[in-house]
């Protein structure tokens, strides 16, 4: 089995140095503020910035995001970048890149001030990095490649280095860092004659092409380190991933830990904080020391604020559609009754379910399984809009005796649950926000529901129920699993 680089501790240590330096800027008169320009709604972008906006809290950084519409234009833009350089309150400038397609970013890190420029997009930070000299700053996900490496003592000078990815933002910077630290760099792309011999050569492996399998089982040699720093929505699963094919790559250390063709020891991969402890990997631009990204991660989607009277008029329309009379008696508050409904059954849109879970006790040596059964639920299924309604079983083991409230994974799940929902990602979003924020060392996570989809319209199967469930960590063994699997399950059967 592959050796893991967990996240969570460098996450940890990072916040740790970077809450002190935050608190002393704060005595001083001065509060910290980063400013994120974001153009478009891509779903990468966005689950950047939750947990960018997460990070900074915990560090005591003031975050903002200005948010443009992906049919912006360049003067939209520039706009924008003028006014968070006349702001004497931001410090730090973030802009999610790649820009939609009809904007320069050459011309708006032109426009950017380089003293706010915090992920080396204007030409003067980007010089300091490439030429090593001091100064501006060397683009985040960069940076957190070598905070990792560094965290877990893997050697650099010296060693064998390949990179995968020739881009501004990762690839080619991170290239020079490694090389500055005496690191033999070889860097490649996707157009590389014979990619797969060039990265089994490498003692340390990074991917940073931003294409999901560009790095299969057969660019992997044993001992290596791999960081995957690739981050790409996958359409087909509706989750993010790397570049890194990590199932067939897992499969393969598990080969030859088996004692396989190769007999030798299993290479080591990066993660990053809130992935499944036994299946992660250092994931991507979310490298950037404020992101915590899950390397099965649920899709889990921004949403507006509830317009009341846009679903008043909704629900008029709809009465209207259907051929009934929205003035009679009986149906002329209804619109209102609806949308004052709505914010109840759809609460959880405006909240963060995860942030339940941060309320944690420490109690020390404790792993072992905790397991909160019958957590009574409802939602609405997205595809109907009618309710599924049933029981959520949640089992954790905690590491280290980080544990939490029992009423908080009840409270995480009815957030999660009050949204227009499918079964299926209710469970994984549940199960990855207790990997997000409480590290476990497993988590399962049973869901029982009945959905009025089946039983009131369509085959009308009364009585019929759906089971989903969700494993992460070392649950996914199958000892640990059938034994949490009973536990929670067991009696009811």
């Amino acid at each position: 089995m592959a050796e893991l680089l967990k996240g969570a501790p460098v996450a940890r240590a990072l916040t740790e140095r970077l809450s002190a330096r935050a608190d002393a800027l704060k005595a001083a008169g001065v509060t910290p503020r980063l400013t994120v320009i974001r153009a478009g709604e891509r779903p990468d972008d966005l689950s950047y910035e939750r947990g960018l906006l997460k990070r900074c809290e915990k560090v005591g950084i003031d975050a903002d995001v200005r948010v443009l519409g992906a049919g912006c234009t360049q003067e939209e833009l520039l706009s924008c970048v003028a006014d968070v350089n006349a702001d004497a309150s931001v410090h730090g400038c973030l802009m999610f890149r790649p820009l939609p397609s009809q904007l320069d970013e050459r011309v708006a890190a032109a426009a950017l001030d380089p003293a706010k420029d915090v992920d080396c997009m204007t030409d003067a930070s980007l010089l300091s990095t490439l030429a090593g000299r001091a100064g501006g700053f060397a683009p985040c996900t960069a940076e957190a490649v070598l905070e990792v490496l560094d965290h877990y003592g893997v050697a650099l000078e010296g060693a064998r280095v390949t990179v995968v990815g020739r881009s501004l933002v990762i690839g080619k910077p991170v290239s020079l860092m490694l090389q500055a630290r005496n690191a033999t760099v070889t860097m490649c792309h996707t157009r590389t004659a014979d990619l797969s011999a060039e990265c089994r050569r490498a003692d340390v492996l990074v991917a940073a092409a931003g294409h999901a399998g560009t790095v299969g089982a057969d660019c992997f040699a044993p001992g290596q380190v791999v960081v995957d720093v690739g981050i790409n929505w996958d359409e087909k699963s509706r989750r993010l991933v790397g570049d890194v094919d990590f199932d067939a790559a897992e499969r393969a250390a598990i080969r030859r830990a088996r004692g396989g063709r190769d007999h030798a020891r299993p290479r080591r991969r990066g993660r990053r904080d809130h992935g499944d402890p036994c299946q992660a990997r250092h994931r991507g631009r979310g490298a950037r020391g404020s992101r915590e990204e899950r390397p099965r991660m649920s899709q889990d989607l921004r949403y507006s604020k509830l317009d009341k009277p846009r679903v008043e008029a909704a629900v008029r329309e709809f009465l209207l559609a259907i051929g009934e009379d929205p003035d009679r008696e009986g149906l002329q508050g209804t619109p209102d009754r609806v949308a004052r409904a709505c914010e109840e059954i759809f609460g959880g849109m405006q909240e963060d379910p995860g942030a339940h879970l941060r309320k944690q006790f420490h109690e020390p040596g404790n792993e072992e399984m905790v397991i909160v059964r019958d957590i009574p639920f409802s939602s609405m299924c997205e595809h109907h809009l009618l309710p599924f309604v049933g029981k959520a079983h949640v089992c954790y083991i905690p590491r280290d005796g980080h544990v939490t409230g029992l009423s908080k994974i009840s409270r995480c799940v009815n957030g999660y649950a009050k949204r227009p929902q499918l079964q299926e990602r209710l469970t994984a979003q549940i199960a990855d926000a207790m990997v997000r924020e409480l590290d476990p060392l497993g988590v399962l996570v049973v869901l029982e529901a009945e959905h009025t989809c089946m039983t009131m319209r369509g085959v009308r199967s009364a009585g019929s129920k759906t089971t989903t469930s969700a494993v992460r960590g070392c649950l996914k063994e199958i000892k640990c699993r059938q034994e949490a699997m009973q536990l929670m399950l067991g009696s009811n059967r």
